[in-house]
């Protein structure tokens, strides 16, 4: 199957998008106009479906968030700004024992109109925006181990500008996920191990045009976690 659409959208500024700093700004209202395609297809005997949307997404009047010289954010309106790209998903399952599932997104979100404190962004890529992202995961329940459940996740988020300017780029990062269930009757069992390979990343980082290490800001992510969990399903 497939689809087209064609919108148009309004969104007044938000509440905390007015009143998350010191001095309240003034912002206008945004403007955004989208085409969309998209589709859906099944295949090998419904085990494997694939999904997909291609869209450009074009705004007016955009609010952003700049980081000021002072290393304080304030939410300004960007001239134009767009926002193109495809997102599609992949999940196959062989047999009742196995499934793997991938979702991903390919994107590019960039300034068409925009300048700020006197300088000009045009053509440049937006600040925190990756252009790839994707999480796969990969699920097994064997057969000779009736209740057993054993799962692992890989996150990827790719490089990034860390300012509208394109000067400074974040990394991006990779995690890895593990998950073991055990069910016997009512009871049940499980262990997780989110960011197995305790990686050192940040989920969002920023770079303001003032000199000095003060200029930087990196939201940490969460290190190595263990859960241990018990059900009894009634």
């Amino acid at each position: 199957g497939f689809y087209a659409n064609y919108s148009q959208g309004y969104v007044p500024p938000q509440l905390n998008e007015l009143f998350n700093s010191v001095k309240t700004p003034y912002l206008k209202p945004q403007l955004f106009s989208n085409v969309e395609l998209g589709g859906w297809i099944n295949l090998l005997e419904n085990k494997l479906y694939i999904d997909w949307s291609i869209y450009d997404l074009r705004g007016k009047d955009e609010i952003v968030s700049v980081r000021l010289t002072d290393g304080t954010n304030q939410n300004q309106n960007a001239g134009k700004t767009l926002h193109k790209g495809i997102e599609y998903g992949i999940n196959f399952r062989p047999n009742s024992q196995f499934d793997v599932r991938l979702s991903a997104s390919n994107a590019k979100h960039s300034f068409l109109e925009y300048v700020a404190r006197g300088i000009n962004f045009n053509n440049k890529i937006m600040s925190g925006a990756p252009k790839f992202l994707s999480n796969a995961e990969m699920n097994w329940r064997p057969k000779f181990i009736k209740g057993l459940r054993l799962g692992a996740e890989w996150q990827h988020q790719s490089k990034y500008f860390m300012d509208d300017a394109n000067a400074f780029t974040y990394k991006g990062f990779d995690l890895i996920h593990l998950r073991v269930g055990y069910r016997i009757g009512k009871f049940e069992t499980w262990v997780n191990a989110l960011n197995l390979m305790d990686a050192y990343y940040s989920t969002s980082a920023t770079k303001s045009t003032a000199s000095g290490n003060a200029s930087y800001a990196y939201n940490l992510g969460s290190p190595r976690e263990i859960t241990l969990g018990v059900g009894l399903n009634f």
